[in-house]
């Protein structure tokens, strides 16, 4: 059939419910290659009497594309509100809920929770500093931004102390909005969130001798992640273009969108003053 029949150029192998849906750029276009090449090679032996024709490149995104796409506000709502159901059915969701939180609304890093030769990676580093109570806008420095309480996040008491007793030392102040799922944390390894936290490794595995590696706690995105996207697939409310992203769900991806999110709003707060 392939030396009698003309190829559609608007072929796809895959189908696709809506137009709007993303498909896996990479497979798409190893099939358009192979494809081509195939059809051009029964035209060069004689086998088809015209040439391959030339297939537009798929309307997708590269994986580093979708990598870099951020969630946006309501997507970012849908991940913690399915975050919180699961965290109560798997140990590794309440531990993922933690970790997302910590990127959403602080400035640790990912590096600063794992206990190795280079950090300390304790729960004692989260400690109790009334005097460390104000506000902070989460964006850097140089960002415009008008004065209004909706756009700043109220600290709480609570600090993360890098590198603590180090000439290094720095205290990161810790917002209110962040505590619930620290509190929340502290219990589900049933840990009281009054009085001082004990030298334990933030994340344990199996006991609190040991502590999960920087590979294990990107592992755990990578795995969980792909169980969020097929939850968010069945969605209908959900655009689209949404399950893609969580694919590629990071720590500091989670990061990235709060930032860009708050960076939005602010235009848009920005253009509705102006006018």
């Amino acid at each position: 059939m392939l030396t009698e029949l003309l190829i559609n150029p608007a072929w796809r192998p895959c189908f696709r419910p809506h137009s709007d849906t993303q498909i896996v750029s990479v497979v798409m276009r190893q099939v358009h290659r192979i494809t081509f090449h195939f059809l051009d090679y029964l035209w060069r032996i004689g086998a088809r009497s015209t040439r391959a024709p030339v297939i537009e490149a798929p309307d997708t995104l590269t994986d580093r594309e979708l990598e870099s796409q951020n969630i946006d506000v309501d997507e970012m709502m849908w991940l913690f509100n399915h975050l919180e159901l699961q965290r109560h059915t798997k140990p590794e969701y309440q531990i993922l809920m933690f970790l997302a939180a910590v990127a959403r609304y602080t400035t640790i890093p990912l590096s600063g929770l794992i206990r190795d030769q280079q950090h300390v990676g304790l729960l004692s580093q989260f400690m109790i500093n009334s005097s460390d109570s104000s506000e902070y806008i989460p964006l850097r420095k140089n960002t415009k931004f008008p004065k209004k309480e909706r756009f700043t996040w109220c600290m709480s008491e609570w600090v993360f102390i890098d590198n603590p007793g180090a000439p290094l030392e720095r205290r990161r102040p810790l917002p209110k909005v962040f505590i619930p799922y620290l509190e929340n944390y502290l219990r589900f390894h049933g840990l009281s969130p009054n009085g001082e936290l004990p030298d334990v490794p933030t994340l344990p595995t199996g006991s609190w001798m040991c502590s999960m590696s920087l590979f294990g706690a990107l592992d755990l995105f990578r795995r969980l992640r792909l169980e969020i996207a097929k939850v968010a697939e069945a969605e209908a409310h959900l655009a689209r273009s949404y399950p893609p992203k969580l694919c590629f769900l990071t720590f500091g991806g989670i990061r990235r969108a709060e930032r860009a999110n708050i960076t939005t709003q602010l235009e848009i707060f920005n253009q509705k003053v102006s006018q």
